[in-house]
């Protein structure tokens, strides 16, 4: 049976106006829920802030003497028909970093990613660190980073953390913090390196 379609009222665009208007200062990355007209129950089609799917796509890793300890890694993105905006940093996908916008193709078998490519890169770092024993240093760091705007993701069984430092935090400021890790436990990386050095 097909869905009832009701034409929008006269009152739609309207309120489209409206709600473009209320949301100019919100940035376009972020997505916005369905908006409703609020006399015919229409959705509001909003042009600078396009509804957008959060789905997760997952990446196969190729795994040589033992890593990295899983066989995938499943991350979330906006989807934007064919286009892709990375929400939170990788664990094991290297050079990908928050806000980067991929093109992926997906096997149709195994439903991982076995190709993609950079559309846009975002200004974003993402660094990581690998735990080698046990430390006690790497929670303090992580909550300290979260307090300057980092986003932080964690793999706690295989001992792997990903830190996504944005645009508008200084790396030096990160490094400073990272500096309070027990080097002789806690291994650091930068898979994608986007401030300038």
């Amino acid at each position: 049976m097909r869905a009832a379609y009701h034409e929008p009222c006269e009152g739609y665009e309207a309120e489209a106006t409206k709600h473009e208007a209320s949301l100019a200062e919100r940035p376009a990355s972020r997505p916005v829920g369905v908006v409703l007209c609020p006399r015919c129950q229409q959705q509001l089609h909003l042009k600078s802030h396009p509804v957008r799917s959060i789905l997760s796509l997952v990446f196969a890793l190729p795994v040589e003497d033992g890593w990295p300890p899983v066989a995938s890694e499943c991350l979330p993105f906006h989807a934007d028909r064919d286009r892709y905006e990375l929400l939170d940093p990788p664990l094991f996908v290297k050079d990908l970093s928050v806000g980067d916008v991929i093109q992926a193709k997906v096997d149709a078998v195994s439903q991982c990613v076995f190709e993609w490519r950079h559309v846009t890169k975002s200004a974003h770092s993402t660094v990581w660190l690998l735990r080698t024993r046990p430390s006690d240093s790497i929670d303090r760091v992580l909550a300290e980073l979260r307090e300057l705007g980092c986003n932080t993701v964690r793999f706690e069984q295989g001992g792997v953390y990903a830190i996504d430092v944005p645009a508008s935090l200084q790396m030096t400021v990160v490094d400073d913090v990272l500096e309070r890790l027990d080097r002789a436990s806690v291994a650091v990386a930068f898979p994608s390196m986007r401030h300038e050095e």
